[in-house]
């Protein structure tokens, strides 16, 4: 009786596309006679929308024109826009790894607009995409991105009003993690936003889902009232992948209390319909579902048929190159966020001018300082030369003292360039808030900076190192004669019980550049076999 029910819903359905039909050609009359400007853009997103319910094929084609015409006029709203549009396409056409890139992109412009409707769409979206990666953490992540940009927004734009739609992805991801009770009161609060908007292709989705829950509950009534209220709501908007979707739900259903002829009947269907609708994913259920049928029903050779129609679809869908190269767009957009955190937040904007002021005057206190530091160490060598030539037949007694100057003078090369490196961080981050006229004058303070870290005080450092240990670099060169000027460098600073992060501070090189060095002098050193600590070895040469 219930299958005979549905199949009349489904007659009647039809009715209703008629008003779809005008609305097609009027859009197509639009494109035609459209300009090369923004509102064909618009018209093209249109066409995306309206194909969105029934041919996934058709809709990833108009936002891809879409975004070809934003591109030309380099207008970098429309480009966020189309890039979001052809990855929702994608999404639901099975094609993740595409779908990923250019949700990345878009999100890389949207970042950078700060527009809040943009963003709050962007984020909710990409918690889609990872829900179907099966990386739920990321997955939730995104979505209360998208909450906090909603609840934090200056005004409720139209775009947002489908919060809904973000508590029903939230709900979905609590479902996943076996958290129910969670689950359905996000359900329950996306249903009762849904209902007043009358949005019926956000409703499909929702009873959809519950109807999932209440079938893992058993909950057989609840579960079949939810899944054909799906229904419902999918054929009054025509959604051919929704309907797609609730018949292969209800093919479940059906399997579960073993009507295997109904099962059949609303199996076809949802094969018929994702077929038409170009939706990979939800054919390659219908293909398992009917593949399960056959076999319930004795009919071995249609379920190993519908099995291999399954296997084939699944193994196009899913490559080892595609998640690779999922996993590695995902790491560079990370490694860019993090990169992005260390900025300030965004300025308004009459609080800029005031920011150009701030930036100039600091970047006078910081030439005056450089100016001060260069003087001052211009000074103390020349007193310290001076001292060197008095203090020459009194080495032995002042050993002690000039150790403690040599420490001192390690240290000041550490601070020094921690000093300036910091300086140069911060006026990096301040430039990319200033307008393009100061960038210039910032950037030759920063090139200053970074001038003065490039001075080279090994051959002073080296001087009195040399007061200190007069015949260490002679017994260096007595063990290992091959090693090159810059191991000899981090010999001597080895000597002198430093860390490989103080060297890779004083030298400019990575820790690991210096950790790589030391492996190759205790290889010069005949150490490598022996359990012999290298600072050890050298602190008593």
């Amino acid at each position: 009786m219930r299958i005979q029910l549905l199949c009349i819903v489904a007659i009647l359905s039809t009715n209703v596309l008629g008003q779809d039909v005008l609305l097609l050609d009027s859009l197509n009359v639009q494109l035609n006679y459209a300009k090369q400007d923004s509102n064909k853009v618009k018209t093209l997103w249109e066409l995306s929308d309206y194909y969105w319910a029934d041919d996934l094929r058709q809709a990833y084609r108009y936002s891809e024109e879409a975004l070809a015409l934003a591109k030309e006029l380099k207008d970098d709203r429309l480009i966020a826009i189309s890039y979001q549009k052809v990855g929702d396409a994608l999404v639901f056409r099975g094609d993740k790894s595409n779908a990923l890139k250019h949700y990345l992109a878009g999100l890389e412009i949207v970042e950078q607009l700060n527009d809040e409707t943009l963003l709050f769409t962007l984020y909710h979206n990409m918690g889609v995409l990872f829900d179907r990666l099966t990386d739920y953490d990321q997955a939730l992540s995104y979505y209360e991105k998208a909450l906090y940009v909603y609840n934090n927004a200056d005004e409720k734009t139209d775009a947002m009003q489908s919060v809904h739609t973000l508590y029903n992805s939230m709900a979905n991801i609590y479902d996943e993690k076996n958290d129910t009770a969670t689950a359905i009161k996000y359900y329950q609060k996306a249903l009762k936003l849904a209902t007043e908007k009358e949005d019926y292709q956000a409703l499909g989705t929702i009873y959809n889902n519950l109807g999932k829950v209440s079938l893992e509950a058993r909950e057989w009534e609840v579960a079949y009232g939810h899944l054909t209220n799906s229904l419902k709501c999918r054929q009054k908007i025509n959604d051919l992948n929704g309907m797609a979707k609730s018949y292969n739900n209800l093919a479940t259903y059906y399997l579960m209390l073993n009507q295997t002829d109904d099962a059949y009947a609303v199996a076809r269907q949802a094969l018929e319909l994702a077929h038409r609708a170009g939706a990979m994913l939800t054919r390659l259920t219908a293909l398992q579902n009917m593949s399960t049928i056959y076999e319930s029903k004795g009919e071995l050779d249609l379920a190993l048929d519908k099995y291999k129609q399954y296997k084939a679809l699944n193994d196009s869908l899913i490559n080892e190159s595609s998640i690779k190269k999922q996993t590695e767009l995902q790491i560079k957009y990370e490694y860019e966020k993090e990169q992005k955190v260390k900025e300030a937040e965004q300025q308004k904007r009459n609080f800029r001018y005031i920011l150009v002021i701030s930036v100039l005057l600091l970047g006078l206190i910081i030439s005056i300082l450089l100016y001060r530091l260069t003087q001052n160490r211009a000074k103390r060598v020349r007193l310290e030369n001076e001292n060197l030539e008095k203090d020459l037949e009194m080495r032995n007694q002042d050993i002690v003292v000039k150790d403690k100057e040599l420490a001192s003078s390690v240290l000041y090369l550490l601070k020094k360039n921690e000093l300036l490196n910091n300086v140069s961080e911060r006026l990096l981050q301040l430039k990319k808030k200033m307008k393009a006229d100061n960038h210039n004058a910032i950037q030759k303070i920063i090139l200053d900076i970074q001038e003065g870290a490039k001075e080279d005080m090994w051959e002073e450092f080296e001087i009195r190192f040399q007061q200190v240990h007069d015949d260490y670099f002679k017994k260096l060169k007595g063990h290992a004669p091959d090693l090159t000027p810059g191991e000899i460098k981090i010999c001597t600073f080895l000597k002198l019980n430093m860390t490989s992060k103080e060297i890779s501070a004083i030298t400019r090189q990575s820790v690991k550049s210096i950790e790589v060095a030391r492996t190759r002098i205790r290889k010069k050193m005949r150490l490598t076999n022996k359990e012999v600590n290298l600072v050890n070895f050298l602190m008593e040469l």
